[in-house]
């Protein structure tokens, strides 16, 4: 395989990593090592095809995943949440990481067998994504969802860099923008259910109103 290719990889495993990690901080240099493969990727991409757009959405990447959102992260959860062990997790280490190669296994499997040369780059995006997706939901932690949401969007992201001369350097940003947003809005809710002394969604089931 090309080296690009490994790269594609190896967010896919941290994307793993991220869905067992327990603590977030563990789960944040796992988030900003898959942005720095995701950056390179951009890199590669804009410098292969010489685009203005491919270097403003490079640019985009490296301050806005890399730089603002683990810095809305850092700064705006107290020092307890970024170090405390999470919970709430539906399943053992152990079963979550079967859990979680079986669903990349196989969703990489089926797209990467295609003759297409996307294969790897989109198999790889696409199981990173469903990594994510069942992180966020085989977890009552709130700080665990915040994380798999981040690793799903990365996981967009690799399919985004594979056909990334096809979208324009705006779309990109209103993706980059997106997941900034929803990030901060997180960061204020887990701040808000700290407050109420627990960080597990499933306290708050029988809220109502």
């Amino acid at each position: 395989m090309e080296f690009s290719q490994w790269l594609y990889i190896l967010v896919l495993l941290l994307a793993i990593w991220n869905g067992i990690a327990r603590e977030l901080r563990n789960g944040l240099s796992g988030y900003l090592l898959q942005t720095a493969f995701i950056a390179i990727l951009y890199g590669v991409a804009a410098t292969r095809y010489q685009d203005v757009g491919m270097w403003t959405a490079f640019a985009g990447l490296v301050v806005l995943r890399g730089i603002v959102i683990p810095a809305i992260l850092t700064k705006g959860l107290p020092h307890g949440i970024i170090h405390d062990r999470l919970g709430g997790f539906l399943l053992t280490p152990t079963y979550l990481i079967l859990v979680y190669l079986f669903v990349a296994s196989v969703s990489f499997g089926l797209v990467s067998t295609t003759n297409s040369p996307w294969a790897i780059p989109l198999g790889a995006g696409l199981a990173t994504l469903l990594v994510g997706l069942l992180s966020v939901a085989l977890s009552h932690d709130a700080g665990k969802q915040v994380l798999g949401l981040m690793t799903a969007d990365n996981g967009i992201d690799l399919c985004v860099v594979t056909i990334l001369p096809r979208i324009t350097a705006l779309g990109d940003y209103v993706m980059f923008l997106d997941i900034t947003l929803t990030v901060f809005l997180l960061v204020i809710l887990m701040l808000r259910l700290r407050n109420e002394q627990s960080l597990s969604i499933k306290d708050y089931h029988q809220l109502r109103g």
